[in-house]
């Protein structure tokens, strides 16, 4: 796997489910200073990322439960590896579920939503059994296909806009609040996790921490397009009572001069569906991965339908859109305030036994 691949994969988990409410949530904390709370948020994720990224470089061959059983105990390990199997159950499942909430809202209004979650259940189910190679390659694909449909959708989108609306761009006193913002768009930022069930390898050499790096830098710079956009179509007073503002911007765009572009909800809704197969399955395949590490004598395939079957019956419970969607948050921060702090100690810890090495 090339490090051009990481860095789709990386894209992939990333960019989607997240980015429908991210213009709701950054108006209400951060106003027209959103895009500041991105780039905060970027540099948090690009933390975090690095952190990983070292983990796995120095620790070549090997993945999260390998290392951290060097570096702690096996008992210490299963239970570090258990909280990344349970926040990336609860990742795939409520994003499977909430996309599944507004495609039937939608476009979709006579279709059950067991239908399609199972649709993309049966879909990510049929990518991880083949292995993440083969999801890399989607992740490349498909991550192309998503970056020049988001960048001909909004850059329409501006000019159908009024760009006063945007306006201020920045307010010193604000400043806390671009923080709070950035808190906030933690959810469109989780997803590095999944270098945890990835073993990098020599070929990875030390330039995928530049890699890592541009590619986080484009979904910040497409998360901001996302949101000046945003308010350039609907007004900052207007995003703060959609929690789908994104696509409901996106919907307000008429263009009569283009013909075949002139909604561009359906080229939107197509980036949209590639999107969310990517995030489901990475976030399934990191799940089924870490698993599989636990349950060595247990084959993927079948772990993998296990895992997708108890999702499909977590996602048939009663809970209303606006209950996922804060749990969904919920869940984002949650697992970084836990997984971040555990990585950190897991980095101290292999330095520390560099340098003994060393010593010695």
């Amino acid at each position: 796997m090339s490090n051009r691949q990481l860095a789709f994969i990386l894209f992939g988990i990333m960019f989607g489910y997240g980015s429908i409410g991210l213009p709701k949530a950054l108006a209400e904390n951060a106003a027209t200073g959103g895009w500041v709370s991105i780039l905060i948020a970027t540099l948090l994720a690009l933390i975090s990322t690095t952190i990983l990224v070292y983990l796995g470089m120095t620790h070549q061959n090997k993945t999260f439960y390998d290392y951290s059983k060097e570096l702690s105990e096996k008992y210490t390990a299963t239970i570090l590896t258990l909280l990344y199997i349970v926040f990336m159950f609860i990742m795939f499942t409520l994003i499977n579920k909430l996309s599944s909430d507004v495609f039937k809202q939608t476009i979709l209004r006579n279709t059950p939503n067991w239908a399609l979650i199972t649709v993309f259940l049966i879909t990510a189910y049929y990518a991880v059994i083949k292995g993440i190679d083969t999801i890399a390659r989607l992740c490349e694909v498909y991550g192309l296909i998503i970056i020049l449909f988001g960048v001909v959708i909004h850059f329409i989108a501006f000019t159908q806009g009024d760009l006063i609306r945007m306006q201020p761009f920045f307010v010193a006193e604000d400043l806390a609040n671009y923080f709070d913002g950035a808190i906030k768009a933690k959810l469109a930022f989780s997803g590095m996790a999944i270098f945890s069930a990835i073993p990098f390898i020599k070929k990875q050499n030390h330039t995928i921490y530049i890699y890592s790096a541009m590619m986080l830098l484009l979904i910040a710079m497409l998360y901001i397009i996302q949101f000046e956009s945003s308010i350039a179509v609907m007004g900052i007073d207007s995003i703060v009572f959609y929690r789908d503002a994104l696509f409901t911007a996106i919907r307000r765009v008429d263009v009569p001069s283009l013909q075949f572009l002139r909604r561009l909800d359906a080229i939107f809704i197509i980036s949209f569906i590639i999107s969310i197969f990517l995030n489901i399955t990475l976030f399934v395949y990191g799940t089924v991965f870490h698993l599989s590490k636990l349950l060595p004598k247990v084959s993927f395939r079948l772990l993998a339908f296990a895992v997708l079957s108890l999702s499909f019956l977590v996602c048939q419970l009663p809970m209303s859109f606006d209950e996922g969607a804060n749990l969904l948050e919920t869940a984002s921060l949650a697992g970084g305030l836990i997984l971040n702090p555990v990585n950190l100690i897991l980095l101290l810890l292999s330095k520390v036994k560099k340098s003994d090495k060393k010593v010695c």
